[in-house]
């Protein structure tokens, strides 16, 4: 069982990206269906929105996918989004809270499962890098230790030097749940998200809900 956030002496907050500080639901899909047409397969986004928050190649995986297509669906998906992130959005109020948590003396990271080039893309088109004190991505832990493995967000937790119970980690689907209950990391469910979870989580309907509760 987590244990419960007002227990705990918050000194680290993690967060997921997609879903929880960008909206890239609309370029993800854009480039499903890009890397669809271009091999001739019909694989739904459907199916792979049920996936988000596993490590690409897992989501490949978990949808059965032929081995042989994973490096082309790969690519083809990394191309068209690196041309596209215009397509994305910031969640509105993200600045506002990733500044409180700063003049509150918080350490904030990211730890995604989007691999690395894409995340640095998207960090430095809209956000300040200095904003993150860590920032983890599959490429930093061994392979097949992403999400929901415990490494990624363990990793943070060292690299900014506070202990797991000290750290609360934001996502919005149910492999981050499981990547903070395996961490002994505080879990937030950002219901702005994608996912729609089940169960008695702290929930924040939007941003500035969770800025008032730090706030008071």
């Amino acid at each position: 069982m987590i244990r419960k956030l007002y227990k705990r002496n918050i000194k680290h907050i993690a967060f997921d990206l997609d879903g929880v500080l960008i909206d890239s639901i609309a370029l993800m899909e854009k480039s499903w269906i890009f890397s669809m047409k271009k091999l001739n397969l019909n694989y739904k986004f459907i199916f792979y929105k049920k996936y988000l928050g596993y490590p690409f190649i897992d989501i490949l995986c978990k949808m059965k996918i032929p081995v042989k297509y994973h490096k082309k669906i790969s690519n083809l998906y990394s191309s068209y989004s690196k041309k596209n992130y215009f397509i994305i959005k910031k969640y509105k109020d993200v600045d506002k809270l990733l500044k409180l948590l700063q003049s509150k003396h918080i350490k904030i990271s990211i730890v995604t499962s989007k691999n690395k080039y894409r995340t640095n893309a998207i960090i430095k088109k809209f956000f300040k890098k200095s904003l993150f004190d860590a920032v983890i991505t599959p490429e930093s832990v061994k392979k097949n230790k992403g999400k929901p493995n415990p490494d990624s967000l363990l990793k943070a937790c060292k690299e900014v030097a506070v202990d797991p119970y000290n750290t609360v980690y934001v996502g919005d689907m149910k492999v981050d749940v499981n990547t903070a209950y395996k961490s002994d990391t505080y879990f937030i469910f950002a219901k702005w998200g994608y996912g729609k979870l089940k169960g008695n989580y702290h929930t924040f309907k939007n941003i500035n809900e969770f800025i008032d509760y730090i706030i008071k």
